[in-house]
């Protein structure tokens, strides 16, 4: 039955350009009231999914410019005392749905992406730090696909392939503050549950400069080999330099 309203429901509400404001600011308020990691907020991260399969470029264009926007005006501590890192984690979440199913359009919003990357990395609680990390993953994974596809250079997607491998490794999940024995260490799939509400001392502030520099390193040879255009790849350096 969810699947079925997901399909003849909701897919038909995202073909109606008059209700998507609406239907994206009604679910990023739900789920900040009633947490991250609440039934709300797993239902409504897989209905964006649905909703967004026939208008994607409307929820990531808006999704990536409210997380440009909060996330690179202040830092994650102000948000979090100023109650808006709630917000910031729930497009996150939203983030992550998205970059599944190769909804994204990967050649215009990969730079702004990753800049997102950078910003928020190893902040928050275990999922949201984990879903960060998710982004990454699968977007590589989405250019090594389209590249695969294309069948035209084996040699960038070698490449591709082996950033791929190492950003999933476990010590690049460690520089993205994921930990290896946590529940939702590993869990990027669409269905992911979580069960109770992280503990505040669960939550982390940061990496260090030498992980965030080892990251930005690695993204910055996804934008430029993947995408083929050295000039976004020396986009998200300029923005990470600022």
């Amino acid at each position: 039955l969810f699947h079925l309203i997901q399909e003849r429901v909701w897919a038909v509400l995202g073909t109606v350009d008059d209700l998507l404001s609406i239907i994206l600011d009604t679910f990023i308020q739900t789920c900040i009231d009633n947490g991250i990691q609440s039934i709300h907020t797993i239902v409504l991260s897989n209905t964006l999914l649905s909703v967004a399969s026939v208008n994607s470029e409307f929820f990531t264009s808006q999704i990536v410019a409210k997380l440009l926007e909060i996330s690179g005006s202040e830092n994650v501590h102000d948000l979090v005392s100023k109650g808006t890192w709630t917000e910031v984690s729930v497009l996150i979440r939203f983030m992550l749905m998205l970059s599944f199913d190769e909804v994204i359009d990967i050649q215009k919003y990969l730079p702004d992406i990753f800049h997102i990357v950078t910003l928020v990395v190893g902040n928050g609680q275990a999922v949201i730090r984990s879903s960060i990390h998710g982004i990454a993953v699968n977007l590589v994974h989405t250019l090594c696909a389209k590249l695969q596809a294309k069948g035209e250079n084996e040699q960038v997607l070698q490449d591709m392939l082996a950033i791929l491998k190492n950003l999933s490794g476990g010590k690049f999940r460690a520089k993205f503050g994921v930990v290896e024995d946590s529940d939702t260490g590993s869990k990027f799939d669409v269905g992911t549950s979580f069960a109770r509400e992280t503990a505040a001392e669960d939550f982390s502030e940061g990496i260090s400069p030498y992980d965030l520099k080892d990251i930005t390193t690695e993204l910055v040879k996804v934008v430029t080999i993947g995408t083929g255009n050295p000039g976004l790849g020396k986009l998200i350096t300029l923005k990470f330099l600022c």
